[in-house]
C-alpha cells in the first residue's frame, strides 16, 4: 500500500478533473490495522511554508513561460495543437507560417533533392559542351 506525505494537484481544464502533479509517498507493508487513527504529524514550520511558497511561485512563472515558448517548440516542431491533442502541420500550413525567406530555403532544398533524386536514376541530361568535349577526344584518339 502507498502512504502519501504530501501531493500537489492541479486542475486539468480538458479533462475537468485534478491531476497530480508531484507527490511524496512511500511502500508500506505493514498491517492495515496499524494505519488507522489519526497521524499527529507537526505543521510545517514558517522555514518550510516559506520554501513551499516560493517553489509555488517558481512553478507558476514556469508555467507562463512554458506556455509563451509553446507556440515557437510546436512552430519548429511542425506541430499544430486541437482540442488538446497534437498533429503535424500541413504543408500549406507549414508554407504559410514561413518568412519569404525561408519558402526561398524550402524551394532550392526541393529542387536540390528532385535533381539528387533525378542523377541517381540516371535521368538528368547530358552537357552538350560535354558531349563535344568527348567527340573531341575521341577525335583526337583516334587521329593518333
Amino acid at each position: 500500500m502507498k502512504i502519501y506525505n504530501w501531493i500537489v494537484f492541479e486542475w486539468d481544464e480538458q479533462r475537468h478533473r485534478y491531476i497530480e502533479t508531484c507527490s511524496d509517498s512511500y511502500d508500506y507493508e505493514g498491517s492495515v490495522a496499524l494505519c488507522k487513527g489519526k497521524v499527529h504529524a507537526p505543521k510545517p514550520s514558517e522555514e518550510e511554508l516559506s520554501l513551499m511558497r516560493e517553489q509555488l511561485s517558481i512553478l507558476q512563472q514556469t508555467r507562463v513561460e512554458t506556455e509563451m515558448l509553446k507556440p515557437f517548440v510546436l512552430k519548429t516542431m511542425g506541430l499544430v495543437e486541437e482540442n488538446g491533442a497534437y498533429r503535424h502541420m500541413t504543408g500549406e500550413e507549414k508554407l504559410a507560417m514561413m518568412t519569404p525567406t525561408e519558402r526561398l530555403s524550402q524551394e532550392a532544398l526541393t529542387l536540390t533533392q528532385q535533381r539528387q533524386i533525378a542523377a541517381l536514376k540516371g535521368e538528368l541530361p547530358v552537357s552538350p559542351a560535354l558531349e563535344a568535349d568527348i567527340a573531341s577526344q575521341e577525335k583526337t584518339l583516334r587521329e593518333g
